[in-house]
């Protein structure tokens, strides 16, 4: 039964399950709102404009001042190049905050194949991160980056939920 089908008057005992599923489906919803606000910049542009770009270092931001937290560190170890990518373009500062509380590498892996988004063939990309990564040394933004390019370079950008690289073959 979807949540249309659901009628509230006939199972008032629901109320506090219903209420968290909509609280969790309302963070969904902004998360997929700035990833088809970047897939459409992606798709509509050969190279990203900087206010687009400029979103990259408040991402690096978030990450440096929420890395201490577990779970967000979990996740973020399990992007591959391109999701890292992907998120630090997707995400306007005042929406990074639910970013941080509701990030799965795997929603993003899943957006990502399902959308057809990829940012490995965007060089503006790359340059800026590569350069606000340098300025990050030492920083935790740097070591996930790093992990991140060195995935890249070792083929095994396609990860898997686990953070476990596959391979396919075709």
């Amino acid at each position: 039964m979807g949540i249309y089908d659901f009628n509230l008057y006939a199972h008032p005992e629901s109320l506090n399950e219903i209420k968290k599923e909509l609280t969790i489906l309302r963070e969904q919803v902004k998360i997929v709102e700035g990833l088809e606000h970047a897939r459409a910049r992606l798709a509509a542009t050969v190279s990203l404009d900087s206010n687009t770009l400029s979103k990259c270092s408040a991402f690096i931001r978030c990450v440096n001042d929420n890395a201490f937290k577990p779970e967000f560190a979990t996740e973020l170890r399990k992007l591959s190049w391109d999701g890292l990518a992907f998120c630090s373009i997707s995400f306007e500062e005042r929406r990074l905050q639910y970013v941080v509380r509701h990030l799965r590498a795997s929603d993003i892996q899943t957006y990502m194949r399902n959308a057809v988004v990829s940012c490995l063939d965007r060089p503006e990309i790359s340059k800026r991160l590569n350069r606000l990564s340098a300025a990050s040394q030492g920083k935790p933004f740097h070591a996930f980056y790093t992990a991140s390019l060195e995935s890249v370079y070792t083929g095994a950008d396609d990860q898997m939920d686990d953070g476990k690289s596959s391979q396919t073959s075709d």
